[in-house]
């Protein structure tokens, strides 16, 4: 790579990191490329002539997050924490932009129903779907998750709940997605035996939904 490609490269990175933090933060529609080219202090020409679209910057900006994100899960499952320790991580990892991508329309039905958002997400699911099978398997070994259930069926059913708690499928408000997240908790994971664990899991996945986790890490800094 020669001088002019690395900057070219450099260039690139850089809107793309300024434009996720713009969406992460004010959501797409609410982020106009004028905005971006000035926060990244690059002209607009220059963005156009790189990605050629305000919807093509999304996708490739987005791309990066959710890559991340799931390199992020992977890493976790394959450490040696315990189930609920696992858990609590991937719910942690979410906290950073939780909050403010529920407020803004990263997670909309409009972003999501465009052809390439959804081969970038069966993409991510195809690469992560071995792990979810270790972690789901991880639970049943330790007894947290009903073993009698098959592995596909908890797929399945994580799915449902994946796309029923997501706020971009409607007008959902925080307790509604708890509603349901609590149902999830408390239905498909064993017996009463194991309801202080559950409890738990669930008290985590509440602090992230509420931001409360978030608040927590700010106070500490």
């Amino acid at each position: 790579m020669n001088g002019y490609e690395r900057r070219t490269e450099e260039k690139k990175k850089l809107i793309l990191n300024t434009a996720l933090d713009m969406f992460l933060r004010s959501g797409i529609s609410n982020t106009s490329v004028s905005d971006i080219a000035k926060t990244a202090k690059v002209s607009k020409v220059t963005i156009f002539n790189y990605f050629q679209s305000k919807d093509n910057l999304a996708r490739e900006a987005l791309k990066i997050y959710f890559d991340q994100y799931i390199s992020s899960f992977i890493n976790i499952i394959e450490s040696n924490k315990t189930f609920i320790e696992k858990s609590e991580e991937i719910f942690s990892l979410s906290a950073k932009n939780a909050p403010t991508m529920m407020e803004s329309d990263i997670l909309s039905k409009e972003v999501w129903e465009d052809p390439l958002m959804q081969q970038i997400y069966n993409e991510l699911v195809n690469e992560s779907m071995l792990f979810l099978i270790k972690y789901i398997e991880q639970g049943k070994k330790e007894g947290v998750i009903d073993s009698v259930i098959p592995t596909n069926a908890l797929i399945s059913f994580i799915s449902m709940w994946a796309a029923l708690s997501n706020p971009g499928t409607g007008d959902a408000s925080i307790e509604y997605i708890l509603g349901v997240s609590k149902l999830f908790f408390f239905g498909i994971f064993g017996d009463k035996d194991n309801l202080k664990e559950r409890s738990r899991l669930f008290k985590s996945y509440e602090r992230v939904i509420t931001g409360q986790e978030q608040k927590d890490r700010n106070r500490n800094f």
